[in-house]
């Protein structure tokens, strides 16, 4: 069945194809980069609760103020949404929308389920994104109009050569509260933490 389009706002021309591309291979560095700066913090960080099971690490603090530092030098007029720096929120024709570490939880226990994870919205369109894997380093990227970059994503955890005995990754707060009950067995649910990693 085919998939219905996003809407694009009237009046809105889409991004030129070389604005975009350049802000993407920004965002692709920047990511691979940002991961490489998590993997190397994952037995020394310090972490605090926000709220009750909402944890931020100063490697996630780190990301993001990576992540911005690049959008700040090459593309200052962009704007900003950050789930670790929401003070520093601006507005943009392009928006980057950033999750420094997806999966905070998992990677304090160890768990190789969390990723960087930067978005690209043009006036309320996505347009582009990346997220990197720090553990491995894949990156997986994409945007509008070139589709997904290759990504050999047999080096991420559970990575497989063949189709054969494909899992569906599923949210383990929903496997928690019995949200599959009735599920076909043929079709193993696999719960994973970040939601970056799961796409």
């Amino acid at each position: 069945m085919t998939q219905p389009r996003q809407a694009r706002p009237q009046g809105d021309p889409a991004p030129s194809s070389e604005a975009l591309a350049a802000r993407m291979g920004v965002i692709e560095r920047v990511a691979v980069e940002a991961a490489g700066t998590v993997w190397a913090m994952r037995d020394r960080f310090v972490a605090e609760e926000k709220r009750p099971d909402d944890w931020v690490t100063d490697a996630d603090r780190a990301a993001d103020r990576l992540i911005r530092a690049a959008r700040d030098r090459h593309f200052p007029e962009d704007g900003w949404l950050s789930e670790e720096s929401l003070s520093e929120s601006a507005a943009g024709a392009f928006t980057w929308v950033v999750d420094p570490i997806d999966g905070t939880r998992e990677f304090l226990t160890g768990s190789p389920e969390h990723a960087v994870s930067i978005g690209l919205i043009w006036r309320g369109l996505a347009v582009g994104g990346a997220v990197a894997h720090p553990p491995s380093g894949v990156l997986m990227a994409g945007s509008l109009g070139s589709g997904c970059r290759p990504a050999d994503t047999r080096r991420l955890p559970g990575g497989r050569e063949e189709q054969a005995g494909l899992r569906i990754l599923v949210s383990r707060t929903d496997i928690g509260h019995d949200r599959f009950a009735g599920w076909p067995g043929e079709l193993p649910l696999t719960p994973v933490g970040s939601i970056a990693y799961k796409l």
